[in-house]
């Protein structure tokens, strides 16, 4: 749809990439998916994964996103209304090869659709890591230097 105030798709919030977005729909019942191959990837890397959503006025879809059929998040998304920016989401995944599989998924009962524009895919800069908590012993936590824990009155 375009946003030039024909749309009751995209009208309610600044576009952030043009005036063109792509847009979910539920169906009732069922469930409609948005998806596109992710290539060039290297295995093992992780990678962040932006877009801005939105929703139309007093709807509220219920986004499921996947990577390679993993579930990935979800999660209900409402409209920004007005001129406000469509809402960013943003999540990691490490690449298990060299494609992967994104879908968006909109399985809510009813009619609400989901706007989707703006999508980035880079290599991660966080700074945070996970790791298996295994014990104090491999963890680098030092049990002699540990405050203790305030005592509830």
């Amino acid at each position: 749809p375009t946003a030039d105030g024909q749309s009751p798709f995209a009208n309610n919030g600044t576009i952030p990439d043009g005036t063109q977005v792509g847009f979910i729909q539920s169906p009732n019942p069922g469930a409609s998916v948005l998806s596109t191959l992710i290539a060039g990837l290297t295995p093992g890397t992780v990678y962040t994964v932006q877009f801005r959503g939105n929703a139309r006025n007093g709807q509220r879809p219920n986004l499921h996103i996947g990577i390679d059929g993993s579930s990935i998040v979800d999660i209900y998304h409402s409209s920004v209304g007005g001129t406000n920016a469509y809402r960013q989401v943003s999540f990691d995944f490490t690449a298990g090869s060299s494609s992967a599989l994104l879908t968006l998924t909109n399985d809510i009962t009813g009619d609400h659709t989901l706007l989707v524009d703006q999508f980035t895919i880079a290599p991660s800069i966080s700074k945070w890591s996970i790791a298996n908590w295994t014990g104090d012993a491999t963890s680098g936590v030092d049990p002699t230097t540990s405050s203790p824990r305030p005592s509830s009155r």
